[in-house]
């Protein structure tokens, strides 16, 4: 979400026995826009900040853990489209999600996670949305100071609105996305992950831009990425 330019993260977390919260933060770049009201170019949103509670309980093999998650975009200009009601209001970007997921440790070396999500009101107000996902990650055996891993996720996200299909699914109420990639942590408290990403958004036209090329951005302004993405991880935990 920075137009393919390099982004800059950070969080915190808190943990109290099998309760936790904390906060999780980006920049993006979600392009400019026209204000309808006076006509001048504003940016969309420059900055994201995710706040996250739930409580986790082991039971041996199988880790459950059930939380809310509420993303947020300060100082967002939430526009208007094409189409929209005055009485509607303006788009709202911020949103809401439920979140259940189990993780089942089949081995030491060796764990399944699948986690479900729920939002009743997505970003941009475009309704109900479910999301699936199901992944593994395999630790291999220590190289010297080195830490590698194997992992891979397929997920799977449902809308029930237009607006749904016309921003996201380009025409869709769902997709598919994956990613599969190494993680190698090293010095205990960094890690480096080599990661591909993909989705099977259709990238051949779109309704709302009326141009192709949905998934590459170039019919958003370089907004909105959804096809194949390589992407590098450095990061560090203390």
């Amino acid at each position: 979400q920075t137009g393919e330019h390099a982004a800059i993260q950070g969080g915190i977390d808190a943990t109290c026995g099998r309760f936790y919260a904390g906060f999780w933060g980006s920049n993006l770049d979600f392009g400019a826009r026209t204000d309808p009201l006076t006509g001048g170019i504003k940016d969309v949103a420059d900055i994201e900040i995710d706040w996250y509670a739930g409580v986790k309980h082991d039971f041996g093999k199988v880790e459950l853990d059930a939380g809310v998650i509420y993303y947020t975009y300060p100082a967002a200009f939430d526009r208007r489209f094409p189409g929209d009601s005055v009485l509607l209001g303006l788009r709202e970007l911020d949103y809401v999600e439920l979140k259940l997921s189990a993780k089942w440790k089949l081995r030491d070396d060796f764990s399944v996670t699948t986690t479900g999500f729920y939002s009743p009101e997505y970003t941009n107000r475009t309704g109900n949305v479910f999301t699936g996902e199901a992944g593994f990650e395999y630790t291999l055996p220590k190289m010297g100071r080195f830490s590698p891993a194997v992992s891979a996720l397929l997920g799977y996200q449902a809308g029930d609105d237009n607006r749904y299909k016309s921003l996201i699914g380009n025409s869709s109420d769902n997709y598919l996305y994956w990613n599969a990639g190494v993680t190698v942590g090293f010095h205990e408290k960094f890690s480096l992950d080599l990661r591909y990403w993909d989705t099977n958004i259709d990238n051949t036209s779109t309704k709302l831009f009326g141009g192709p090329n949905f998934c590459d951005g170039k019919a958003s302004g370089g907004v909105f990425q959804c096809d194949g993405r390589f992407v590098a991880t450095l990061k560090a935990t203390w």
